[in-house]
This record gives structure tokens, C-alpha cells and sequence, in this order.
């Protein structure tokens, strides 16, 4: 029994760090728009624009994360190739699903494709920027499917040589 619980362990807990380093980002793309909302525009729904960041922001996540096999594994243009198309095809699934979250939280709002019209090009442009500072964060650090990008790798690198230099200066004094 303990041999299954520890084997459980270790295959949620490396899941579960991620999805928390996720909903981190999330979380905190989401304070900085509505803030961003709040001082631009005075009477913004701040409870709406929440609830609309962590629904569209995990919808978007997880496609891209259950999509990652597609483009992940490819070089560098066709992994672009693939994966702007996927983008673009969660960014839009986003902004009809956060016209709908707007209007089963204020039906008053209007006519779902008049408010449609008027928010897409937010909606679109935040997961498409979103998307691109993801994968941009996640091939620079290293954090992709576990394996050592050429960026991570050369600056793990550059880091253990100026150690090592250091240690050198350190016991030749």
C-alpha cells in the first residue's frame, strides 16, 4: 500500500508544482489587467474580470499544455508554425467564452454578438500575447517537457565557468 502511495506522489507532485506555477501567472497577468482596467476605465466589473482571467487563462492553458506534443518536440520554425495556429485557435475559443461568462454574470450587458464585437480584439490580444510571453518564458528557462534548452543550457553553463573561475582566482590566493 505505502509502495502505491509513494508511486502516486511521484506522479502528481511534478503535475501539481506546475499547475500551481501556472495558476501563479495566471493570477498575476490577471491583477495586472484588471488593474489596468480599474484606472483606465473608473466602474470596471472587477469580480467579472477575475472570474473571466482564471476561466479564459486555465482554458487557454490547458489546451496548450494538452497541445505541447504537437509543437514541442518540433525545430525551431515549425514548432512557431504549429503552435501561433493553436494559439490563435484558443484565443478565439476565449473570447466566445468570456462574451458567455459576460453575460450569464450581467445578463443587462446586451446582445451577445454586439458585446462580442466590442471585446474580441482585448480578449484575442491578451491570449495571444499571454501565449507568446509562455513559451518565450518557458524555452528560456528550461521548463519545457524536462528537457535542457540551448538558452538554459548555455547559460547553466556560462554560470558553472564563472564558478569554476572564481574558484580558481579564490585558491591560487
Amino acid at each position: 500500500m505505502s509502495t502505491l502511495l509513494a508511486s502516486w506522489k511521484l506522479a502528481v507532485k511534478p503535475l501539481l508544482r506546475e499547475v500551481l506555477r501556472a495558476e501563479q501567472r495566471i493570477v498575476f497577468g490577471g491583477v495586472l489587467i484588471s488593474a489596468l482596467f480599474a484606472v483606465v476605465i473608473p466602474g470596471t466589473p472587477l469580480l467579472f474580470m477575475g472570474v473571466c482571467i482564471l476561466v479564459v487563462g486555465n482554458a487557454v492553458y490547458a489546451l496548450l499544455f494538452f497541445g505541447s506534443p504537437i509543437y514541442d518536440p518540433r525545430p525551431f520554425p515549425w514548432n512557431w508554425i504549429l503552435y501561433i495556429p493553436l494559439l490563435a485557435f484558443g484565443a478565439f475559443l476565449s473570447a466566445f467564452v468570456s462574451v458567455a461568462l459576460l453575460r450569464w454574470m450581467h445578463p443587462s450587458v446586451g446582445p451577445y454578438w454586439q458585446v462580442f464585437r466590442a471585446s474580441w480584439k482585448i480578449v484575442v490580444m491578451a491570449c495571444m500575447v499571454g501565449g507568446h510571453c509562455r513559451i518565450r518564458g518557458f524555452k528560456d528557462s528550461g521548463e519545457i517537457g524536462g528537457q535542457e534548452q540551448t538558452f538554459g543550457a548555455s547559460r547553466r553553463a556560462r554560470n558553472a565557468a564563472t564558478a569554476a573561475a572564481g574558484a580558481g582566482v579564490e585558491a591560487g590566493t
